[in-house]
């Protein structure tokens, strides 16, 4: 077995995420990122690492990761956010990446309302899980 460097699963889903024509009509595209810059242009995706473990260390992680869809209006925070779930569950698992092999993903916790508690602008959370392992 060939053990490697655990691949960046942000990364990752950041890739997918901007690959994805649906998810560039709504928001444009390369609308999702790690960092949300104060002066974001909306639509936009947040990927944020959460937590994870390893499985088999050095070989398969669990990795989970919290997806925030920031919109101008509620309706477009959910619209994004439902489409960038889709993707996820649908265009994720089995892939490979340069750096690694997501051998599942699945949706953790549902579709949150959370407006920011600052700016109160529009967004939804979600979670989920991947289980990803280095390209050998």
């Amino acid at each position: 077995m060939t053990y490697g460097k655990i691949p960046d699963f942000e990364a990752i889903v950041v890739q997918v995420l901007n690959d994805s024509a649906a998810i560039e009509t709504i928001a444009g595209a390369n609308c999702a990122s790690t960092e949300l810059p104060p002066d974001a242009q909306l639509p936009r995706i947040r990927v944020t690492l959460s937590g994870g473990s390893p499985q088999v260390r050095g070989w398969l992680h669990s990795v989970r990761v919290t997806i925030e869809a920031w919109g101008t209006s509620k309706m477009e925070a959910f619209d994004l956010i439902a489409e960038a779930c889709s993707v996820l569950e649908n265009d994720v698992e089995g892939a490979l990446f340069d750096e690694g092999v997501v051998n599942s993903m699945t949706q953790e916790t549902g579709l949150s309302w959370s407006p920011d508690p600052a700016t109160k602008t529009p967004r939804y959370l979600a979670g989920f899980v991947g289980h990803i392992h280095p390209n050998p």
